[in-house]
Formats: C-alpha cells, structure tokens, sequence
C-alpha cells in the first residue's frame, strides 16, 4: 500500500505540475495581449495629436464649424477603439512570424474590413448623437478611404515596431547562446585537466620531499604553471604556439615523475611557428590523451611536432598503440576541440585522429 501511495502522490504531483504550468502559460499569453503603459500613452497622445490638428483646420483655428470638435472627438474615440482590436489581431495570429506572403494579404484585408466596419460604426454616432441625416454612398465611400489610410499607416507603423522588438530578441538571444556557448567551452577547459591526473601530481610531490626536494620544488612550480595556464587563457580565444608548448612541457615533466622511463617524450617546433595562433590547450589536449589512450610499455613514446607544409601549418602528436572507436566517438576534449577550431578557423582548420602501423596520429592542420 505504502508504494502505491508514493507513486499514485507522485503522479498527482506531475499532474499539478503540468496544471501550474499551463495556467501560468495562459496568464502570460493574456499578459502580452495586455497593452502596456507605454502604448496607451503612445497611442491615446497620436490620436488626441490627429483630433487637435483637424480641429485646427476644421474650425479655421476655433472661429467657426465647432460641430468639428464633436466630430473630431468620435474619429479619436473610434481610431483608439478600433486600433486596440488591430492590435489584438496582429498579436493574436502572431502575424512577425509568418511570410511576407502572407502578412501583405492579410493586412490589407485587415485594414480594408476594419476601417469599412469602424467607419459604419463611426457613421451611426453621427446620426444618433448629432441627429444628422444618414450619409449617402459618396460620403461613405470617401470617409472609408481616409479612415482606411489612417487605419494602414497605423498598422504599418505598429507592425514596424513589433518587427524591431523582434529582432532586438533574436539579438539578445544570439549574445545570450554566445555566452552559453563561451561558457560551455571555459567549463570544458576547466575539466581538461584531469582532478585525477592533478591527484596523483600532487601525491608524487609529496613523496619527492624527502627524497628529491629541488624536483619536487620543480614539479610544484609546473603544477602552479598548468593551474595558472588554464585559469588565465580561458579569457583568450587564441594563445600562440610558444605560450602552448610551455605548459605542454610541463604537463609532460609532471608524467615523467609518475611513468619514469616507461615512456620517451619527443618535442619538435619550427622556430617560425613559435608565434602561429592556435585554440589554448589544444596540443595540451593531445598529449593527454596520447598519454591516457596510448600503450605506455617501455619502449613507448610520444612524440610532438609543429611543422610547416607549404601553406599548411600542421600540429601532431603520435603515440604507440592502437585507436580506440571510444576515444573518438565519445572524446568529449576532441568534440570541443573540433567545435573550437571551426569557431577560429572555419574551413582553414581540420582536426583527424587515426592509427597508422601501431601508431595513433592526432593532426591538426590550419591553412593560411
């Protein structure tokens, strides 16, 4: 019984969840429909603006045809009335999202239906509060033209302001998945350096105290270097090659403590590359995994290379051992490599990884 009330409370729990949810979905739906402050300030001062200079005109500046202030004040109160129902309208088929093809017919129906029924609306207060005659069709005719313009004016000027806060979203939410993207790749170079592989640094260098102090001291050193190498270019995009292979050297010396003699180190860069642009810990990153992966027997060794091909500037490290189908479909280092060199470089820039006569080959190759 206990179990099944657990579950059964947990079922009534999701279902009150998803009941949250959508009445608060709703109430945000009839929250955006809501006009705020700003447009019925924006829109009651254009209408009252209209109605005062119609008045003007009508009335030769307040000298004669005062029945124009009353007539003024019922196209105010009907254009206020009847771009309230526009608004809704526009919001409500969410018209800035559809095609040109489709917004173009439908504000013209829009306008053209709108102001022929708010012009019938606007004719009957004529006769029932002035007790005017009824309008012929010529008067009907031409008072639904102008009203029609200032109906598609209106509308034009209100979808141009939906299409701005539009974009303005679509740019804050570029920035924000930039940031999100920015700090998906700092967390990735935080977890770059293995909490394993700092572990068993720092047990080594305890042991080398007593035994070694001066390696020890040298050894703390490289730690303190790798540390403030990843903290410090995560706000750089690009470090050069020699910044690189300055903390790669030293990732390399901390190995040799822990694998001694179980595995030969080879470094090679063309003094010309020392100053080439390159994602940070990238060659970093290689080494690690060449070290991780790789068979380190003795007799193993890895070897780094920056070279130069032509135009081609080509990063590689090589390894003993055989490549695994893991290392490459579930890397997630090498995926975030692969992202940030396309990031930098786009096209000019490839990452490959394969295995060649019981050698593993990671490559980097970036074209001028």
């Amino acid at each position: 019984m206990g179990t099944y009330f657990i579950v059964g409370s947990n079922f009534q729990k999701l279902i009150n969840s998803r009941m949250e949810q959508r009445r608060l979905t709703k109430e945000k739906q009839i929250f955006n429909y809501r006009p705020k402050k700003s447009f019925w300030a924006v829109n009651f001062s254009g209408w009252i603006l209209m109605c005062f200079i119609n008045i003007l005109f009508q009335t030769g500046f307040f000298t004669e045809n005062f029945e124009a202030i009353t007539y003024s004040g019922l196209i105010g109160f009907t254009g206020i009335v009847w771009t309230l129902l526009i608004r809704y309208l526009l919001l409500k088929v969410d018209l800035i999202n559809k095609k040109w093809a489709i917004i173009i017919p439908v504000v013209f129906v829009l306008v053209i239906v709108t102001s022929l029924i708010a012009v019938f609306m606007f004719s009957e207060l004529i006769v029932f509060l002035l007790r005017e005659e009824a309008w012929t069709w010529a008067d009907f005719i031409g008072n639904w033209f102008n009203f029609s313009l200032i109906i598609l004016v209106w509308t034009l000027i209100y979808l141009s302001f939906l299409f701005f806060k539009k974009q303005q979203g679509l740019i804050e939410q570029k920035y924000d998945l930039l940031l999100q993207l920015k700090s998906a790749e700092l967390n990735n170079l935080r977890k770059q350096l293995s909490p394993h592989f700092l572990f068993n640094s720092i047990n080594n260098i305890r042991s080398l105290i007593l035994i070694n102090p001066e390696e020890a001291r040298t050894a703390l050193l490289n730690v303190s270097d790798l540390l403030r190498y990843a903290l410090n270019y995560q706000k750089k995009e690009l470090v050069s090659v020699e910044e690189e292979m300055e903390v790669v050297m030293a990732y390399i010396d901390l190995n040799k403590i822990h694998l001694k003699d179980m595995v030969r180190f080879e470094t090679t860069v063309e003094e010309k590359l020392n100053g080439m642009m390159i994602p940070p810990m990238s060659i970093q990153l290689l080494v690690e995994n060449a070290i991780k992966h790789g068979e380190l027997i003795r007799g193993g060794e890895v070897k780094v290379s920056v070279s130069s091909n032509g135009n081609t500037r080509v990063i590689e490290v090589v390894n003993s051992g055989e490549l695994l189908l893991s290392e490459i479909t579930k890397g997630i280092g090498l995926q975030n490599l692969k992202q940030r060199l396309a990031s930098k470089f786009e096209e000019n820039a490839t990452f490959s990884i394969k295995e060649k006569d019981n050698q593993v080959i990671a490559q980097i190759k970036i074209e001028e």
